[in-house]
């Protein structure tokens, strides 16, 4: 069983006595570094390869998606099922679900996609979903892994709708990630869809940027420790709380999906309290209840359930002494990441109304946000390079997945925001790395 440790921190250690009190804490599900000697031991992997080869991807782009695809091929290995499923305006299942032993196989059917025509992703998606579907088993992760590089135009292709079938999909095993390509596609409709389907989401700004994606992806998908990780929130009566990350809610008001957990990787929460002044009063001078978290997930070691619990308890303390407790930087930096994510998202709303003085303001005022979280403001010059050139399409491209990183990434474990340096990114496992700019490949900055 992975010893999986969850905790609560506040930004300050006490509530005021005789004041309402507004606090930020930091929910953590941190797993343990990987257990020297099982590098290769990891769960079988049960993949969907869906690829865009409609006309838009003719040429260099449809080409490196396919070496993208291939490179998947080449990690997995015997104990792994994969497919292969290219679609334009029709849909065809290259090679259906099949153990990898035969590589060579999967790399001749790869090599042999052409480009056609229109762009019926949600049919491309949903054979793929299928395919996983039926090779599924117990002790393995099921994903599909979409590409394209336009909008869906043929077929279901309203948002909420597709983002209903991924949902039921992940409810039955099968998760989504989807990677995007260039300006032209989709970016709401492809985050959405590995939002609801439990993935991840990435993008390319050309097709040789997404090696590095396809390489996070498979990073993450080796060192899993711990899958479907359900995040419940409950407080005393009065006190009030509010998740400021951007995951999904499951069924009811106060359970959240986080990310999947792997080896020396931090899955968080941070959310806001209002604790009222009022509260009844504990007895023989006891710390405050505050807030409990309860975890669950699947631990992929057993292939078993399990839970964690905390319940954060907190002294009452004057308005004075509570404005002297120093601030937990952790938290400080995880809100730092959460507001410039919503300056972000803000950001591109006013870039697609082509309102650049906004983008200036936001961006400024993002800059002043990311105070010393030395990588949230290494992050913004990509934005700022692109309100100089009035690019609305890079702009909005890379605010919304920047945004969706700073809310939803794996963390480094008690990693420290005031320090980053992109030369020593490459040294760390793919799914921890902290890019500049979400669309570029590590290695390939302006």
């Amino acid at each position: 069983m992975t010893d999986i440790k969850l905790d609560i921190l506040p930004h300050r250690s006490a509530v005021m006595a005789d004041h309402g009190t507004e606090l930020h804490v930091l929910v953590r599900a941190q797993a343990p570094s990987r257990p020297s000697g099982i590098e290769a031991d990891r769960a079988p992997l049960n993949l969907a390869l869906v690829l865009d080869r409609s006309g838009s991807m003719s040429g260099k782009p449809l080409e490196q998606a396919k070496r993208c695809a291939t490179y998947i091929i080449e990690q997995l290995d015997g104990r792994d099922t994969a497919s292969v499923i290219v679609y334009d305006s029709e849909v065809d299942v290259l090679i259906p679900s099949t153990a990898v032993a035969d590589k060579a196989m999967f790399r001749d059917a790869i090599d042999g996609v052409r480009s056609g025509g229109s762009t019926a992703l949600f049919d491309g998606w949903h054979e793929g979903a299928r395919q996983v579907l039926a090779a599924e088993r117990g002790d393995s992760l099921g994903r599909v892994l979409l590409l394209s590089d336009g909008c869906a135009n043929q077929g279901l292709t309203a948002v909420g709708a597709i983002t209903r079938h991924v949902t039921e999909m992940l409810e039955s095993g099968v998760s989504t990630s989807t990677y995007g390509l260039g300006h032209r596609f989709n970016e709401e409709l492809m985050v959405e869809m590995a939002r609801a389907g439990g993935g991840q989401s990435y993008y390319g700004e050309s097709a040789e940027d997404l090696l590095d994606p396809f390489q996070e992806e498979f990073s993450l998908m080796s060192a899993l420790c711990a899958r479907d990780l359900r995040l419940m929130l409950s407080a005393p009566a009065g006190v009030q709380f509010e998740l400021l990350n951007d995951y999904r809610c499951i069924g009811r008001t106060d359970t959240w999906q986080l990310p999947d957990l792997a080896y020396g990787g931090e899955a968080w929460a941070l959310v806001k309290l209002t604790v009222p002044a009022d509260l009844p009063d504990t007895k023989n001078g006891q710390d405050q209840e505050i807030l409990t978290a309860a975890l669950s997930f699947r631990d992929i070691e057993s292939n078993s359930s399990d839970t964690r619990s905390y319940t954060l308890r907190l002294p009452r303390v004057s308005a004075v002494a509570w404005a002297a407790i120093p601030a937990d930087q952790r938290v400080t930096a995880r809100m730092q990441e959460v507001r410039v994510a919503a300056l972000q998202r803000e950001v591109r709303e006013c870039a697609l109304r082509r309102d650049w003085n906004a983008v200036d303001r936001l961006i400024a005022q993002a800059e002043s946000e990311a105070g010393d979280n030395a990588w949230v403001k290494a992050s913004l010059g990509a934005l700022k390079r692109y309100a100089r050139q009035r690019d609305r399409d890079r702009m909005s491209k890379e605010a919304f997945y920047s945004a969706r990183k700073m809310t939803n990434r794996l963390a480094e474990r008690d990693e420290d925001a005031r320090r980053y340096h992109a030369s020593e990114e490459a040294d760390k496992a793919a799914f921890l790395r902290k890019k500049m700019e979400q669309g570029k490949r590590l290695d390939d900055r302006p």
